[in-house]
Formats: structure tokens, C-alpha cells, sequence
């Protein structure tokens, strides 16, 4: 009766430490288009209009194959759904990429989710730069 008790806790413990009831977690990194590297960034993220930013998500220790539900919104008096779109993430394919490009000036937000529930998200705003906003 003991090995089989610790055997069951032994088990459980091994699912817990392995991931087994975790979901993907990883992080952002951004760059300019003039930039060789993408660079972690804390927040406030502000962005020029003008400006062509790439950013990619790693997610960390994926074991797996997963279907990410991916979503840019817009804040208006509610969040807007401005594009969204779903990849996949396996062991081999770790990384999903986008771009900030062609937007209007706002507070956004990139969402990451997985059975609909958030992952991970990253707030950014889009300013005019200051010879389009005096012109």
C-alpha cells in the first residue's frame, strides 16, 4: 500500500514539474527594420507611426504541437478586434513572428492565446511623429 501511494505522488509531482498542467509561456522581443537584432523592451512600448516594427514570440520549452490564437486590438471605448489570425507552435517551431506597420495613432494590444484563455499579451502605442503632427 506505501509503493503504490508514493508511486501515485510521485506521479502527480512528475506531471506538475514536467508542464504536463502548463501552458506555453515565452516572451516578446521587438526590432526596427533598420535594426540586425530583436531586443527585449519593457514597457511603456511607444512606436512611432512612420516606423516598421517587427516582434516575435518564443515561447520556451514546447513539447508539443499548439494552435495559438493570435489578435491585434485597438483601444476604443472597448477593445476592437483589429486583425487575428491562429499559428502553430511545436517543438521544431517555437517562434511566431508579426508585424506593426500601417497603423493609426492608439494604444493596441497583441494578445496570445491558447483554448481561449490568454497566455501572454503586450500593450504598445502608435504616436505621430512630430513633423506629421505639425504639418
Amino acid at each position: 500500500m506505501g509503493r503504490k501511494i508514493f508511486s501515485i505522488v510521485f506521479a502527480v509531482f512528475f506531471m506538475i514539474i514536467s508542464g504536463g498542467c502548463s501552458k506555453p509561456k515565452g516572451e516578446f522581443a521587438f526590432k526596427k527594420f533598420t535594426q540586425d537584432q530583436y531586443k527585449r523592451m519593457h514597457d511603456p512600448l511607444e512606436f512611432e507611426k512612420s516606423e516598421r516594427i517587427n516582434w516575435v514570440y518564443i515561447f520556451k520549452d514546447v513539447r508539443e504541437v499548439h494552435n495559438i490564437g493570435l489578435g491585434l486590438l485597438k483601444k476604443e471605448i472597448v477593445w476592437v478586434d483589429i486583425n487575428s489570425r491562429v499559428e502553430q507552435i511545436s517543438e521544431y517551431n517555437n517562434a511566431i513572428y508579426g508585424k506593426i506597420e500601417n497603423l493609426s495613432d492608439g494604444v493596441y494590444k497583441i494578445i496570445l492565446s491558447l483554448e481561449n484563455k490568454v497566455i501572454d499579451e503586450r500593450e504598445f502605442v502608435i504616436y505621430s511623429d512630430s513633423e506629421d503632427y505639425y504639418n
